[in-house]
């Protein structure tokens, strides 16, 4: 008879359990406030959307890339017109789209960031952009993002820096202040 006892009071907590669970939800559904937003949330929905401008390729700027190449000894580059997507800033895009014909380049390391402060371009590029390189490969990445970067007529000097923290060198050149920038003559069409 023991059995049974237990089983029936292990019966009445559960109808109890759940009655009260029940009637929780039910108080809680009444409740004219619980399905309501309260006014501070109610004023983010109610903001205007975002206002995005998208200019299509025809109507957006051009940046100047460059393509290295060696004559001899001497590092030239061959210069090329592109519009960058919509959204991406030109100064990143232009040093990526530069970064990414350079062999001895990780894939992986990108510029991620460009910020303008009186003339100087800190340039913040991914950890991967910080492998040691060998005096040409070294020259042709240095030379190649400060000539790059001396298209942008608001640039006079570059700053390298990963993921905020300044780079000391990529090898040989010493990068611990800004490197003025490399101004090509482009060639006229």
């Amino acid at each position: 008879m023991a059995k049974s006892s237990g089983k029936n009071v292990l019966a009445i907590i559960l109808i109890a359990a759940g009655s009260i669970t029940l009637a929780g939800l039910g108080m809680f559904a009444s409740n004219p406030n619980a399905r309501s937003v309260p006014k501070d949330q109610q004023k983010v929905i109610q903001q205007d959307p975002l206002n995005v401008d998208v200019v299509p390729d025809s109507q957006r700027e051009q940046v100047t890339t460059l393509d290295p190449r060696m004559e001899g000894d001497d590092l030239k580059f061959d210069v090329n017109k592109m519009t960058p997507p919509a959204g991406v800033d030109p100064k990143v895009y232009a040093v990526n789209e530069y970064l990414k014909k350079l062999e001895a380049v990780d894939p992986n390391a990108k510029a991620t960031a460009v910020t303008m402060e009186n003339g100087v371009a800190t340039i913040n590029f991914t950890k991967e952009f910080q492998t040691g390189f060998g005096s040409m490969d070294e020259k042709t990445v240095v030379e190649g993002v400060l000539s790059v970067m001396g298209f942008f007529p608001d640039v006079q000097a570059v700053k390298f820096v990963v993921d905020g923290q300044p780079i000391e060198t990529l090898g040989h050149i010493d990068l611990t202040e800004p490197q003025p920038v490399i101004k090509i003559n482009e060639p006229s069409n």
